[in-house]
């Protein structure tokens, strides 16, 4: 697991609560219903092109994300949700512990 994309994340983060709480909202004042919704648009697709920009870095493999080694294998080795459930209609036990390690 490379450190990059984790303080990139970060930093990132960080930047963005600065800029919200330190420069865009500087000067009190009431927030209309107009104001509001345009904020609110701009949050939002923040949050969406960020979820593309996660998306393409696992698809593409950029800064390593995705490649460590056993990765396939793993996935491979965990039964399906689907036969985890009737796996544990057939005991007795409780769902909260899982079959697989």
């Amino acid at each position: 697991m490379t450190v990059i994309p984790w303080v990139s994340f970060l930093l990132l983060v960080f930047f963005l609560l600065a800029l919200d709480l330190g420069v865009l909202n500087r000067k009190v004042h009431v927030i209309h219903t107009k104001e509001a919704l345009k904020w609110t648009c701009f949050w939002i697709a923040l949050a969406l092109l960020f979820t593309v920009g996660i998306y393409f870095m696992y698809e593409m493999h950029w800064c390593g994300i995705g490649l460590h080694e056993g990765a396939n294998e793993n996935a491979q080795k965990r039964p399906s949700t689907t036969s985890r459930v009737t796996s544990s209609k057939k005991r007795s036990h409780s769902i909260i512990s899982p079959s697989w390690p």
